[in-house]
């Protein structure tokens, strides 16, 4: 049931809440501006080098990131982490029509995707504190896409150590430990391979480290660090033979860093409406894989409006699961949520695809 799977999520997060509520409520909430650096290293190739301008509203805990093209206002992504869930939010902009329009994901997680906009290596940097100090040590959720999409889903973890700045608890170095094997989908489906010696008892899979910091008040903010990810391919200068190599590097550098009163937890506002697709209403055993909804300028509707929405497509789908039931005005639609995800998939899924078939010669 949808409603025991809610209470479950939201009882396991009882005890985070709990054990960091005296750190919240003294957390300086800060505002960092900055520029974000992706270079990825493709096969025989030039690297291909990304550059992303970003806003971070964080106490530490909580965080609400954009970022965009250099340069650009438009064809933004922002994101809200408040531990449990996240509000993501993409602009479309044609240059065309000069209309704009967005898409949103709503859903249960405490890591947030890696996805084209590289919000997830900001909120490793700025809003990760509470996560960090609640995850029992020696293992961490990848914040960066795995050959294999579906363990993200399944609570995936990777061998880890860190060490946090003193003042707010955000990493001051974080080394991810490969666990031996390729995780990886063929067209035999989905695989785990050994990987050869010496890689086969771990390697460092992915490395952040904090090159320098400035001070508000009594707190450490990064303000240059870098996030370098490896890994195990063949071997150029010695046919037969793997190494472990720099696929991806991620430099994160701070230009202003300021103390603000804005709440980090609020959703992404935005001028406009979007089709909302909220995945935290998931249900099995009625079919329900998400609902839809429209959002305008920012006002996001609560979870008792969201929960009567839900329980009209869940009649909907048990009356009439092979075809689509006659609807009352007001109910919400799937063409909607076609529309929505055909936007958001133009802004962060494309990417995904072609940084992946671009990185992709055999298993890393």
């Amino acid at each position: 049931m949808l409603f025991v799977k809610v209470r479950l999520f939201l009882y396991a997060t009882v005890s985070l809440s709990c054990t960091l509520t005296a750190i919240r409520a003294s957390a300086v909430t800060v505002e960092v501006q900055g520029r974000l650096t992706y270079t990825i290293n493709r096969f025989q190739k030039a690297p291909l080098v990304i550059e992303k301008d970003f806003r971070v509203v964080t106490d530490a805990c909580v965080a609400r990131i954009r970022t965009q093209p250099h340069g650009s206002q438009h064809a933004w992504i922002e994101t809200s982490i408040d531990g449990h869930t996240i509000h993501s939010v993409a602009e479309y902009y044609s240059l065309e029509s000069k209309v704009t329009n967005y898409s949103g994901v709503v859903e249960y997680r405490d890591v947030p995707r890696d996805d084209s906009s590289n919000i997830s290596y900001l909120w490793l940097a700025y809003g990760s504190s509470c996560y960090l100090k609640a995850r029992p040590s020696g293992s961490l959720r990848p914040v960066w896409t795995l050959d294999d999409p579906a363990l993200q889903e399944e609570g995936f973890l990777l061998p880890a150590s860190w060490d946090v700045l003193q003042t707010n608890g955000l990493p001051r170095k974080i080394i991810y430990w490969g666990d031996g094997h390729w995780h990886v989908v063929t067209q035999q489906g989905r695989q785990t391979i050994p990987m050869p010696t010496p890689f086969d008892v771990g390697f460092t899979n992915a490395e952040l480290s904090v090159v320098s910091n400035t001070n508000i008040g009594e707190l450490s903010i990064p303000t240059d660090l870098v996030f370098t990810r490896y890994g195990v391919q063949n071997s150029l200068s010695q046919p037969g033979t793997y190494e472990a190599k720099v696929v991806t590097t991620t430099h994160v550098v701070a230009t202003n860093v300021m103390e603000v009163r804005e709440a980090p937890s609020v959703p992404p506002r935005f001028a406009g409406i979007l089709m909302a697709t909220d995945r935290r209403f998931f249900d099995l055993a009625s079919g329900v894989k998400r609902i839809t909804y429209s959002v305008t300028n920012g006002e996001w509707p609560n979870i008792t409006y969201l929960s009567k929405i839900f329980a009209m497509e869940k009649r909907a789908t048990q009356t009439s699961p092979s075809a689509s039931p006659p609807r009352k005005p007001g109910t919400p639609s799937f063409l909607p949520f076609v529309i929505g995800i055909a936007i958001f998939a133009a802004i962060v899924l494309v990417p995904i695809v072609v940084f992946i078939s671009l990185r992709r010669r055999g298993p890393k």
